[in-house]
């Protein structure tokens, strides 16, 4: 499902790929608030797995809140988030991470270098 732009925020779910370096942040792997991994993606499985569902930022601070997972296909720029209630001071990630937000994530992002990303919903 894609947002009209003005509502469009980063957020999902993935399924580990084999190959992939991951780290997360919060209590443990199937607790986590925030799952980052870095994979090689080629364009028709960016494709397959999220449409024409995409996002761009500048430079700056955004609060978010996820009401459903959402997984994110990091395409260009550099990150550092902040989770609300993670031990962890802050997760980064950047071109090539595909990032994973579960559903009920409050986090801001501190958008270091502008992003482009794909990003989908897990259904309701």
């Amino acid at each position: 499902m894609c947002l009209p732009a003005s509502a469009q925020s980063p957020s999902r779910g993935a399924r580990r790929r084999p190959g992939c370096r991951s780290s997360a942040s919060g209590p443990g792997p199937s607790e986590c608030a925030t799952n980052v991994q870095s994979c090689s993606v080629t364009a028709s499985i960016t494709q397959l797995f999220f449409g024409n569902c995409r996002w761009g930022g500048p430079r700056g601070r955004y609060a978010l809140s996820y009401g459903a997972r959402q997984t994110c296909y990091i395409v260009r720029g550099k990150v550092g988030a902040t989770v609300e209630g993670s031990l962890e001071r802050a997760v980064e990630f950047g071109a090539g991470d595909l990032v994973v937000f579960q559903k009920g994530t409050r986090c801001t992002w501190h958008i270091a270098a502008a992003v482009d990303m794909h990003y989908a919903f897990d259904p309701p």
